[in-house]
């Protein structure tokens, strides 16, 4: 399992992944690395308090940091390990300093680090990282030297990724191996780590799309861009609900390694019939804008002045802590709803409630609701996407209200905490019985098959270098734009075709087409694909840079089309197909 870091305050991401690594463990008999790349954790602290938290304990599951293990591998592995490159060494000097955790830290005026020394067990330096690069003692540019334990410089990145590969390698050896991302960050660049032993999976843990998207095709969400643009580079992509699934189908921002596979929780032997506080409600949420929590605040309050014993604990930390403690003094809620702060035992609240509230603006999942269903807790949602309607039947197990309606939210608190014994056992047995499809046992056997079917698809990959060019791009109508092309040098009958298309000047801009219409003579394959219009026109204003996109089988690549001699380009109102100096086929679209 594959992060970034693991803050002392994790969220709702970490949480499934520690989860899922010890699931994994118990479960399925396998030792599981819980693998970290960020260089100012403290490990020893986060080692100890995730031990105290019960993620590890006797299951098999290990942390691991690559700052914390690097500088002790011997000389001749990391040698062995790093390959040897044409450009020379930039010579860096170490920083006078004392050493405080086998570390010399340089910053500026601002306290922003400039240069980390790092030094082994034995004294000797191990790696410099410098971090001004672009300009000395003005933070910008990263490059990492590696030495050997008698001074020599080893190896030297300005990528950090390509140095953390380095460290995945001698993780993962030459053994079968499975690597798991969950972080979006790592998603970003992980997608360029293929080896032909490793199955390299990520996690979309929430929407792809921006907050403010009208439809499934897009614009992206920032944090997500890197994976989605690059998701035939993973041999497993998975989502956490069919709807979103859909959605990524739907827009064709992903292939055949697509596959829903949720989160899980442990699903003890609860029983729907515990006698609880006809009004206490738990809201488990970070407090920040696009969980709404001000939502929950409201509705709790309003409910309340028609049933004077609801009382709403909202669980979690955020930046909008103190506008919520303003709200509810200003709707003199103190009495109803109360700020508990982050508690990483907050889950185990919903077994003494007989409600709970999630009130987002977007989710990849809420499985807070799995959590308070298994706890026969039952759930009120914003039926928002993705994740709530995927869980909840509305009326039978919890209930779903229109987004953003404050007025439902608190409309449904009320019927909850005034609800008769019989239809509450009801539905709570029937909450109780949805949590077990999202078992630990479940979801680990969802992922064991879809593990195994990403191996083979990575067996049967074919390498090539393809070379893409378009014969041919003209209006076909007034709907949409027909393109005629060919592939040159590798087999593509067995491989998955798209034309992507992205904003120079915005990135999120991005979209995608499936090529159906194939024909191959010898080694040169024919495309042809017709792109609705109104796919260009929402992508703009601003110059579309077009490629062509092969997935499928283990392997992917991504050229951009080339304008052939005959090719042929003319214009509509508003946009204008042409060749660019490098000759390449590009698209303008006008604010017209």
């Amino acid at each position: 399992m594959l992060t970034y870091s693991i803050p002392e305050n994790f969220g709702g991401m970490t949480n499934v992944l520690l989860h899922r690594a010890k699931s994994f463990a118990e479960l399925g008999g396998r030792p599981v690395d819980v693998l970290t790349l960020d260089a100012d954790m403290d490990f020893a602290a986060t080692k100890e308090r995730l031990d105290v938290q019960g993620f590890f304990g006797d299951a098999g599951v290990s942390l691991r940091n690559l700052w914390h293990e690097m500088g002790e591998l011997s000389d001749v592995y990391l040698s062995a390990l790093i390959e040897s490159g044409d450009e020379p060494f930039v010579e860096d000097s170490a920083i006078d300093g004392e050493h405080q955790q086998g570390k010399v830290c340089k910053r500026d005026a601002d306290g922003k680090i400039l240069q980390v020394d790092r030094y082994r067990s034995d004294g000797t330096l191990w790696a410099i990282d410098r971090r001004d690069t672009h300009r000395q003692d003005s933070v910008g540019g990263r490059r990492i030297t590696l030495y050997s334990r008698g001074g020599q410089p080893l190896g030297q990145w300005t990528r950090p990724s390509e140095f953390y590969f380095i460290w995945l390698d001698s993780v993962v050896g030459h053994g079968d191996a499975v690597v798991i991302s969950d972080s979006q960050f790592v998603g970003g660049f992980i997608h360029n780590y293929n080896r032909t032993n490793v199955v390299l999976a990520q996690v979309i843990h929430s929407t792809h799309l921006d907050a403010d998207a009208s439809d499934a095709y897009g614009p992206l969400s920032r944090g997500k861009e890197g994976i989605i643009r690059n998701a035939d580079g993973f041999d497993l992509l998975t989502v956490l609900t069919e709807t979103q699934k859909s959605d990524v189908r739907i827009a064709d921002l992903a292939g055949s390694n697509l596959r829903v596979i949720p989160n899980s929780r442990s699903v003890g032997k609860v029983s729907g019939r515990e006698v609880r506080p006809n009004g206490q409600g738990v809201m488990i949420s970070r407090l920040t804008s696009p969980k709404r929590v001000e939502d929950a605040v409201r509705a709790a309050i309003w409910a309340q002045s028609h049933l004077p014993e609801i009382n709403l604990k909202i669980y979690g930390e955020g930046s909008k802590r103190k506008s919520l403690e303003a709200l509810i003094g200003q709707l003199n809620g103190e009495g109803v709803v109360s700020l508990e702060g982050y508690s990483s035992k907050a889950s185990d609240r919903f077994r003494n409630a007989r409600f709970s509230v999630l009130s987002s603006k977007f989710e990849g999942f809420g499985l807070v609701l799995v959590e308070s269903m298994a706890a026969g807790c039952i759930p009120i949602s914003y039926d928002i996407n993705y994740g709530p309607s995927d869980i909840i039947t509305d009326g039978v197990d919890g209930f779903l209200v229109p987004s953003g309606d404050v007025h439902g939210l608190a409309a449904a608190i009320h019927r909850v905490a005034v609800m008769d014994r019989v239809d509450l056992d009801r539905m709570r047995e029937a909450a109780v019985v949805r949590a077990k499809d999202f078992s630990d046992r479940a979801v680990m056997n969802v992922w064991l098959k879809e593990l195994a079917e990403a191996r083979r698809r990575k067996s049967s990959g074919i390498a090539g270098d393809p070379r893409a060019s378009i014969k041919e791009m003209h209006f076909a109508d007034d709907e949409s734009v027909r393109i005629y092309g060919e592939v040159v040098g590798t087999a593509i009958e067995k491989r998955e075709l798209f034309i992507s298309w992205v904003n120079r000047e915005n990135s999120l801009l991005f979209s995608r087409k499936r090529v159906e219409n194939v024909s191959s003579v010898d080694d040169v394959a024919y495309f042809a694909a017709d792109i609705p219009m109104d796919r260009f026109l929402r992508c703009g204003p601003g110059p579309l840079d077009f490629s062509l996109d092969i997935g499928g089988g283990g392997a992917f690549s991504r050229s951009r089309l080339r304008a052939s001699t005959e090719f042929i380009g003319n214009r509509r109102p508003g946009l204008r197909i042409y060749s660019t100096v490098y000759g390449n086929v590009s698209v303008a679209v006008s604010e017209s």
